[in-house]
């Protein structure tokens, strides 16, 4: 995976979970610029996976009445972007008394192939 595809994922699952929360405003912040303008339309995006990122997204957007997207810098986001990366490529699973973390597929493997 490369870094854009782990910052897509960060904020797929970012927005399935402030859904998940019920969420209707929304503050995304990105130390990409990047995808930032990939997902603003702003960029032109010429890899298919990465337009398939950029397509979830926005439909994910239309769930809420208000959203905007921030870059911010790198530095200020070191912690923050480690675990946006970890929660989107883990499941936690509880077995008993023992919890088990269990590596998962790109987000993509769970959007419908006809996009």
């Amino acid at each position: 995976m490369t870094n854009n595809e782990a910052e897509y994922e960060a904020i797929i699952a970012g927005l399935r979970l402030a859904l998940k929360y019920g969420a209707k405003r929304l503050k995304l912040r990105c130390d990409s610029q990047l995808v930032i303008n990939q997902v603003t339309e702003t960029f032109q995006i010429k890899e298919q996976r990465l337009q398939k990122y950029q397509t979830e997204i926005c439909r994910l957007l239309l769930s809420f009445d208000e959203w905007q997207l921030d870059q911010i810098p790198q530095n200020q986001n070191v912690e923050v972007d480690g675990l946006a990366k970890l929660a989107a490529a883990t499941k936690s699973v509880t077995l008993g008394d023992k919890s088990v973390v269990h590596l998962l597929n790109s987000a993509l493997d769970h959007i419908k192939e006809n996009l």
